[in-house]
């Protein structure tokens, strides 16, 4: 009995003494501090991407913004999303910045090919392009947001639109007209997109098509800012005396309209009778209450006439002293300009600077102020002024605009900086509205610098954009002679006749490349036909017409 009893004591010790041994490794676990993991870099990312949005969300202050993101990417330098947000923050600010816009949004793209499939960063991308003149790589973004725009239909108009406004640039007139087409396909009863098709079949130089799309556009239906713009196309497609009429109408519709009866005034003064004339004169003593007002109106008339001194008549009978602030800063403005338009540029200069600094003067002042000042020979003030322009007015309606590169580049170049001016013309360049102007300027400074070779392939463009342009092969024809190529110059000379007969100078010039091959009689005949046709212009001017030797 007491061995069994023996024996189930021992055989209970291993059972407790395993218990025993099970909780104390418990217990010792549990005592033993356990690692944190890191976060995955899958999870930094998403956490980045939260503040960001979050951020976005709440409406962050700019400079706050810009530090967060700054961070997160230096935290996550590989995150595509995040550079492309970046990118739109600085095309979205007052003043954007279109290339580092552009940095970053390609740089979103290199990092994560997913985000072709969006169509908003290949739409900012194309705006970016656009803005820098940049317009080939505008249309290829412009088109990549359409292929991949699975969005709402307004998205989808928009993108065609710039897509067409793209292809207008690049005088890709048939792809222009089809862009367009998609866009009227998804909107028909859009007036606005009727009237770019008018403004682009116009520059195409096909009247026709221009004056069909204005049929489509309704004179009662249309907003007072359409019809103006088809009053202004119907005058530029041959049709003054409908442009005229529609804004008779448009009076009768908006009575009280001051840019309907400024525009019947325009319009009347350029291709109007003096019934026409009489007619909106007398409409705008209706709208203008205030005489001051009424006398600056007439003055700015006058000064689109070219009858500056006259302006300055009406000007001498307002008292500045009696003019509120706005008032007085409008009769500047007006009086500057009447000054620069009699080509009074000291007195001009005196009035346009009372206006304050560049950054808080319109494109129009800004660039009339710089004219003035390159005319006076103050080319850092002239300078100051054009780079504001240039800085906040990338655009006009929407299209880049090359005139204020073109005439900072004349500023420039009056000022001996020829390489500051070339590229400025090269800018101007990509602006189609200026035609080969901006080359044959750039070929001037390229030949004063000693480059012939750059010289000549800048006319030689020029010519190819305006072919038509009477002067571009006679400065072609001068350069070439210059390089003693003179078989070639006696062509362009030849071509600068066909484009017009009577004009003197290209028979002299031929005649002197003519005598340097050898070729005496034809250019003795060239110099007495060039005597013949410059004699009744010297007796005009009163100037005696030297023979060429």
């Amino acid at each position: 009995m007491l061995s069994s009893r023996t024996g189930k004591s021992e055989a209970s010790v291993p059972k407790c003494a395993g218990l025993l041994l099970l909780l104390y490794s418990v217990v010792c676990t549990a005592m033993i501090p356990t690692a944190v993991a890191a976060p995955t870099k899958k999870e930094l990312e998403i956490q980045a991407l939260a503040k960001e949005k979050a951020a976005r969300a709440a409406k962050m202050p700019a400079q706050q913004y810009l530090s967060l993101i700054n961070k997160l990417i230096a935290d996550c330098p590989d995150l595509g999303r995040l550079y492309m947000h970046r990118g739109f923050w600085y095309c979205q600010q007052p003043s954007p910045r279109w290339d580092l816009s552009l940095r970053d949004l390609n740089k979103a793209v290199k990092l994560d090919p997913s985000l072709n499939g969006f169509c908003q960063l290949h739409y900012q991308r194309g705006h970016a392009y656009k803005s820098v003149g940049n317009f080939e790589k505008a249309l290829a973004c412009y088109r990549d947001g359409v292929a991949t725009d699975q969005g709402l239909k307004e998205e989808k108009i928009g993108g065609r639109v710039e897509v067409a406004h793209a292809c207008l640039r690049l005088h890709r007139n048939r792809e222009c007209l089809q862009a367009i087409e998609q866009v009227l396909k998804l909107k028909p009863v859009d007036f606005g997109t009727y009237l770019f098709m008018a403004d682009m079949s116009h520059q195409a130089q096909d009247d026709a098509l221009a004056l069909s799309a204005l049929q489509h556009v309704s004179d009662t239906r249309a907003k007072e800012s359409e019809a103006l713009v088809k009053a202004d196309l119907l005058a530029k497609a041959g049709k003054p005396v409908e442009a005229l009429a529609l804004v008779r109408r448009l009076l009768e519709r908006f009575p009280g309209s001051r840019a309907v009866v400024e525009r019947g005034i325009g319009l009347s003064d350029k291709y109007g009778s003096a019934k026409d004339r009489d007619f909106f004169s007398l409409a705008l003593e209706k709208v203008t209450a205030d005489p001051v007002e009424k006398s600056i109106m007439t003055v700015k008339r006058l000064c689109n006439e070219g009858r500056g001194e006259e302006a300055m008549k009406v000007l001498a009978t307002i008292d500045v002293k009696t003019l509120r602030p706005d008032q007085a800063r409008y009769f500047y403005r007006t009086r500057g300009g009447a000054r620069f338009s009699a080509r009074r540029y000291e007195e001009a200069a005196e009035d346009l600077k009372r206006l304050g600094p560049p950054d808080s003067l319109d494109c129009g002042t800004l660039i009339m102020r710089a004219e003035v000042l390159a005319k006076l020979a103050d080319g850092p003030a002239a300078l100051a002024d054009y780079d504001s322009a240039i800085r906040r007015f990338p655009s006009v309606g929407g299209a880049f605009n090359g005139r204020n590169y073109r005439l900072r580049a004349e500023c420039l170049e009056a000022m001996g900086r020829y390489r500051e001016a070339i590229a400025d013309y090269k800018m101007a360049s990509k602006d189609p509205r200026l035609g080969g102007t901006a080359a044959i300027f750039m070929a001037r400074c390229y030949e004063r610098l000693g480059d012939g070779k750059s010289a000549l392939k800048a006319a030689e463009e020029a010519i190819a954009r305006e072919p038509s342009n009477r002067l571009y092969p006679m400065e072609y024809g001068r350069l070439l002679s210059k390089a003693g190529r003179y078989e070639d110059a006696i062509k362009q000379y030849d071509h600068c006749l066909t484009i017009r007969r009577d004009w003197p100078t290209p028979y002299f010039e031929r005649a002197k490349c003519l005598r340097q091959v050898g070729r005496l009689s034809e250019a003795a005949a060239d110099e007495a036909r060039g005597r013949a046709l410059a004699a009744p212009i010297a007796d005009d001017l009163g100037v005696h017409v030297r023979t060429t030797k």
